[in-house]
């Protein structure tokens, strides 16, 4: 019986140190750039659906394991016997073009190995900071495929199906082959190990293991004395990889501190690839078989996944819940347990794989994977895993919508509460939304829960529309809300310009916004259109006026200014001392706000009355939904009567002890008191992103909870100011 040249521990000796120095330098790594992640704000933030984790956690794991593994790659080079021959052989190749010569010296193969990962992880950090389309990474994958058959990686794959036939000569039609294999392998292995990366713990786990299955079968090879030169590269290439996983994956268990992010997945995917292209050299089908095997589980997740898609008529990219590992956390088990038992199977396979490899010829293997293949796909099926449920009619589904909202809101201030809103109606939807906001503040609240946040010049500056202009042009906004009554009249008059730039201002008409904020021509408007309104007193209508009256600004909002007048004093002081201001007739009765939401046709749809209980600075903190017809009726005329409302129109109004509805304002925004509506069910949020989407949302008027109560209270964000965003 034939005995091998070498024992394991002859191969591995003088090469074990490539794992640890990737190793060890990847567990260095990993919590400085957590730290730089924190500190940049380069975080991935939750959104319940894909996103499950409970706060922001960081990214650029992957740059951590990058560092890992060009660590290790740079010990095996100083491992690498004749080393400054292998320099000269590059240097007298390159001249002369003789591309042979440079694609069999393992020094370039390295060197075409380390800039293809860097080409892959900058992409894939890109990615991971600016969002970008699928296509866009194939292309990058694409190139870094190039660049390592250039490197002479690959270049020889199609041995293993041409081996024996009479093609096997043609040099031409090998090389092209290779080609197309080499390409496909690169996509597919990143994309695999990138659909894997849904659970803490779960893509560095599965690939560490993976890479300890490569380096079993690149031993094995390397003992029987096959190809020298490409068993030690395998060798020290799954060290490293190995290495460079386990020295991140402490940081990435359940809870993780820090997420790989794609420049992560798609590097271990490429990596998967580059040794897998290696195996392919040996011209023998089963290596390359036991390297599939080994692989098995994110090919399996994959294959689920696009297949689910595909029935389902959606793109292959685009983000669900289909796979493996997310139908058994919606099953039940969690995230721990999907993640030990995704361990377990990735074990169970390579070593199977690894054993079938060595033990049994290739026919037969073959033969045994086939039968394997069916026996999953059949027990798949059967599970319920492989068909997607029938989506009920006007249900939300489980799929994700491909098309990635980016909203940006200004002058946010402290309106965390409707961002959240925004955030929760995108996971009811399953739809991506990435909340930009806007503050000439830095320490404005709601910045600090929002996707990315922008500092930008006060609304009184003449930058302020053009810096408002970039940022949406810049990061590919869709839609800008306004959330400030001195902005809004700034911004409908730019909406032209930023159509041009592709983002929609989801804001009233100037004549509208002219209206709402001149309070008297509020009231010329009210009159106009038969609705009650306080009458505003002049002159001798003053001298003959009974008290009390209320003065206010002409130009103004948030309760700013606005007094009550009890004694002629009193009147004799405000007449001469506020000449912007008007004074009217004081109303007895109850405030109330309605909230009245008009689709992009112009349509009002939705009313919900709200008792004002206790107010602070002109904002609600104590209220409650009353559904009163008067009031609905009278504010859904009043906003029919405005030609050209666009999104939530915020009236005032008052009702009288005789149920009389006098109207004091029209605010064109989101009103500070709308979470009440929406809670009580007037989804304002979740229909504002159906008619973004293009979609017609299912609105009844009487949608929402009568009597539901808001009682506001005092909540702090905290953070450090390296934390604050900056201008």
């Amino acid at each position: 019986m034939p005995q091998p040249e070498y024992t394991w521990l002859e191969v591995l000796q003088g090469k074990w140190w490539v794992g640890a120095i990737a190793l060890g330098v990847a567990l260095v790594a990993t919590p400085l750039v957590r730290l730089v992640a924190y500190k940049t704000k380069l975080v991935d933030r939750p959104d319940d659906l894909l996103k499950p984790h409970g706060r922001p956690i960081a990214y650029l794991g992957g740059i951590a394991m990058y560092l890992g593994l060009l660590a290790g790659l740079a010990a095996y080079v100083c491992l690498m016997p004749n080393i400054e021959a292998r320099w000269s052989a590059i240097r007298q190749a390159l001249p002369a073009g003789n591309f042979t010569k440079l694609m069999s010296n393992p020094l370039w193969n390295l060197l075409a190995i380390a800039l293809s990962s860097a080409v892959i992880t900058a992409m894939g950090l890109f990615d991971d900071i600016r969002k970008i389309k699928p296509r866009q990474k194939v292309y990058g994958q694409i190139l870094a495929a190039g660049i390592l058959l250039v490197g002479g990686i690959g270049t020889r794959m199609a041995i293993v199906i041409l081996a024996h036939t009479p093609f096997a000569t043609s040099l031409w039609l090998l090389s092209i082959i290779s080609m197309v294999m080499c390409v496909i392998l690169v996509i597919a292995t990143c994309n695999a190990t990138n659909f894997l990366d849904g659970l803490d713990g779960l893509c560095s786990g599965v690939t560490g293991i993976i890479a300890l299955g490569f380096l079993a079968l690149a031993v094995w090879l390397a003992m029987w004395g096959h190809a020298p030169l490409n068993s030690e590269l395998r060798v020290g290439l799954c060290l490293a990889m190995a290495g460079a996983v386990l020295g991140f994956l402490p940081y990435n268990m359940p809870p993780a501190s820090i997420f790989m992010g794609d420049s992560g997945s798609m590097l271990l995917g490429f990596f998967v690839a580059t040794i897998m292209a290696m195996f392919c050299h040996e011209g023998n089908i089963r290596w390359i078989m036991a390297a599939c095997v080994i692989f098995a589980l994110p090919i399996i997740d994959t294959g689920l996944a696009v297949v689910r898609r595909v029935l389902r008529g959606r793109s292959i990219f685009a983000g669900d819940r289909s796979h493996l590992y997310d139908q058994l956390v919606d099953r039940g088990m969690t995230v721990k347990q999907v993640v030990v038992l995704f361990y377990i199977l990735a074990a169970l396979t390579a070593f199977f794989a690894v054993v079938l490899a060595i033990t049994v010829r290739a026919r037969y293997t073959a033969a045994i994977y086939a039968v394997l293949l069916v026996a999953i796909s059949v027990i798949l099926h059967k599970m319920g895993m492989v068909t997607p449920p029938p989506r009920q009619p006007g249900a939300p589904g489980v799929e994700v919508d491909t098309k990635i909202l980016n909203i940006l809101f200004t002058s946010v201030g402290r309106r965390v509460s409707l961002l959240r809103e925004f955030r929760r109606a995108a996971t009811d939807l399953r739809i991506r939304l990435n909340i930009h906001a806007a503050d000439s503040w830095e320490l404005a609240p709601a910045l600090q829960i929002a996707d990315r946040a922008a500092i930008v010049p006060t609304i009184d500056s003449a930058d302020h529309i053009d810096s408002l202009l970039e940022y949406c042009r810049h990061n590919e906004i869709n839609a800008l809300i306004p959330l400030i009554d001195t902005e809004l009249l700034v911004l409908a008059e730019a909406q032209g310009r930023f159509e041009q730039v592709g983002t929609k201002v989801i804001v009233s008409s100037p004549e509208v916004i002219g209206i709402a904020t001149d309070k008297i021509l509020t009231a010329e408007f009210l009159a106009k259109h038969d609705l009650l309104t306080p009458k505003i007193l002049t002159g001798k209508e003053l001298d003959a006026a009974q008290l009390p009256l209320l003065t206010k600004p002409r130009f103004g909002s948030s309760s700013h200014k606005v007094d009550k007048i009890t004694t002629a004093e009193e009147l004799a002081f405000f007449r001469g001392h506020r000449p912007d201001s008007i004074i009217q007739e004081f109303i007895h009765g109850v405030e109330h706000t309605v909230d009245v939401f008009v689709d992009f046709d112009g349509r009002p749809v939705c009313a919900v009355p709200r008792r004002r209980h206790e107010v602070r600075g002109g904002e609600v903190t104590k209220g409650q939904t009353v559904r009163h017809k008067g009031i609905i009726d009278q504010s859904l005329k009043l906003v029919e009567a405005l030609d050209g409302c666009a999104g939530m129109i915020t009236v005032q109004c008052f009702l009288t002890p005789d149920d009389r509805v006098v109207f004091i304002e029209i605010n064109p925004r989101f009103g500070g008191g709308v979470p009440l509506s929406i809670q009580a069910g007037a989804d304002s949020p979740r229909w504002l992103l159906e008619l973004l989407l293009g979609r017609t949302p299912v609105i009844q008027p009487d949608c929402w909870a009568d009597g539901m109560l808001m009682l506001r209270y005092e909540e702090g964000l905290f953070t450090m100011p390296s934390e604050l965003p900056h201008a």
